[in-house]
């Protein structure tokens, strides 16, 4: 046995023992020359390979310790799961993805739930052994919760432990701390653009949720009599799991129409994809009819389609969510904290 692997095999031995304690100091090097009878070089490579291993941490003018390793921690991400496993479900999807990669960063164990729409999962409201079973981890173990579309009504038991939670989307999260779009901007913007460009005749495509998510509706008609014109046309579209009914409820609005409208709004991206198939067989009608439609700016457009973008950049939402989850996790804001996230105007000059 070479002096290096005495030295190791020492340390990992008093570790093995109990004697050596995470945080413990170990043996300084002039002890391991008189107790061990190896030499300085081999103590310092030994040390080094340890510290490679991380079982050891050298602290300057203090000597060399045990390694404290913290036991990682888990932040949940809570899905709406009829919104997360649709075929236009892909913003949930990639705000899942995006914030598993910040959470796996910040040194925690990321945990996806998909909350069942129909019986609105509760996380058992009073007992902490359901949330654990439900998770399949401790309650206790749970440092924090990101919720996406998800029911807010359900995390009575986790504010009640502690344990920090934000909402991405406000019309989901009045009463925790959120990370939203800014829809004054994203409404004032729209509007304004509709204006400059004289449009008299506007569709404006957008979702009917009904109890899936009743305070987004009620934004949609707020910004309705809010921001727009009583000449536009409101046009609803239900919410539905699959891309082609969706698709076939744009058709039955849009083959109704005898004069084309100079602009087109779809208030969700989803939407306009959706609306794609159906231009070449309309283009004769909206061939000169112009498009708005709201997006993210990650999302990549095929080029032969210049339309104007009200877009998001989910990098920033991200981001965000994540630097406010973890400052209330070590408690430096307040808890009612809240971002608005302003989207980008992309190609606006196609409007003209």
């Amino acid at each position: 046995m070479t002096n290096k692997e005495i030295v190791i095999n020492y340390v990992k031995n008093k570790i093995k023992s109990g004697e050596y304690k995470p945080g413990s100091k170990i043996m300084s090097e002039a002890m391991m020359i008189e107790y061990l009878g190896v030499t300085r070089y081999s103590i310092r490579e030994a040390l080094e390979e340890l510290i490679k291993d991380d079982i050891i941490v050298k602290q300057k003018g203090a000597g060399s310790f045990i390694k404290e390793h913290k036991e990682k921690k888990y932040i949940v991400i809570s899905v709406n799961e009829a919104i997360f496993i649709n075929e236009v479900g892909s913003h949930c999807r990639n705000l899942t993805k995006f914030f598993q990669e910040k959470i796996t960063e910040a040194g925690y164990i990321s945990i996806v739930h998909l909350e069942p729409d129909s019986d609105r999962f509760t996380y058992g409201y009073t007992d902490p052994e359901d949330v654990s079973q439900t998770l399949k981890v401790p309650i206790n173990k749970v440092a924090g919760l990101i919720s996406i579309n998800g029911n807010v009504d359900s995390y009575e038991i986790l504010e009640k432990n502690n344990i920090p939670i934000i909402v991405i989307n406000k019309s989901h999260g009045i009463k925790y701390p959120s990370v939203n779009i800014d829809y004054s901007y994203y409404y004032n913007n729209l509007n304004r653009m509709l204006i400059e460009n004289n449009f008299k005749k506007v569709f404006i495509f957008h979702y009917v949720m009904h109890e899936l998510n009743i305070e987004a509706e009620n934004l949609i008609h707020y910004a309705m009599d809010r921001y727009f014109s009583d000449n536009y046309s409101f046009l609803d579209v239900p919410l539905s799991q699959k891309n082609n009914d969706i698709t076939n409820s744009i058709e039955k609005h849009i083959k109704n129409i005898k004069k084309a409208p100079d602009c087109i709004v779809f208030l969700d991206n989803t939407l306009y994809m959706n609306f794609v198939p159906l231009f070449p067989k309309y283009n004769n009608i909206l061939k000169d009819t112009k498009i708005i439609t709201h997006s993210n700016s990650n999302e990549v457009f095929p080029q032969e389609y210049k339309i104007c973008r009200l877009a998001y950049n989910i990098d920033d939402f991200v981001k965000t969510g994540m630097d406010l989850l973890l400052k209330l996790i070590k408690k430096e804001c307040p808890i009612r904290t809240s971002y608005d996230i302003k989207c980008t105007i992309i190609n606006e000059d196609m409007l003209k």
